[in-house]
């Protein structure tokens, strides 16, 4: 058991500091500090300010995060602290795996906005909506960035830097 002040060196430590649910099993935090709500913690020789996220990776694979790498629950409980219930990866793959629900009308609203402001087809956004493959595949298969990716799929048309030379009152010639 963590003394108060020494931080969380093991998830032991982790645990101590959370409500633990008896039917579910998730590790609720209760004892320590929060940042925009998330859970925040000492983490000896990392930092004074850790998320849950940087925290589960230090804990149970003796290692920062990589880049771009994250843990998501897989219990679909916000902020569990298990780390039997908590799975890394990659944002894109987390964004995925989240399977978010949206309304008839909604989904409507957003193919129309898409159809307004694209670089590629209809069809190929379609495509990329219904598909299960991460940012990186998809980018890499329209030959488009992964942000432009993430962003047809949150519903921003726009066009990515760069993909509309003329559009520019600079770029104009009489």
């Amino acid at each position: 058991m963590g003394a108060a002040g020494t931080g969380i060196r093991t998830i032991e430590d982790l645990k101590d500091r959370c409500w633990i649910d008896d039917v579910t099993g998730c590790w609720h935090w209760r004892n320590g500090g929060k940042k925009s709500g998330a859970p925040s913690m000492w983490l000896p020789g990392i930092n004074s300010a850790s998320t849950l996220s940087q925290a589960l990776c230090v804990l149970t694979k003796g290692r920062r995060l990589k880049d771009g790498e994250h843990f998501r629950p897989t219990c679909k409980t916000k902020y569990c602290a298990n780390p039997e219930h908590n799975k890394s990866g990659s944002l894109s793959e987390m964004r995925l795996a989240q399977n978010i629900k949206r309304t008839p009308v909604y989904k409507a609203k957003m193919m129309d906005t898409l159809r307004k402001r694209s670089v590629i087809s209809d069809e190929q956004i379609a495509e990329l909506m219904a598909s299960k493959e991460t940012a990186k595949e998809a980018a890499t298969r329209l030959g488009i960035s992964q942000s432009y990716v993430n962003k047809l799929r949150c519903g921003d048309r726009r066009q990515p830097y760069g993909a509309a030379p003329g559009a520019s009152v600079f770029n104009w010639r009489p």
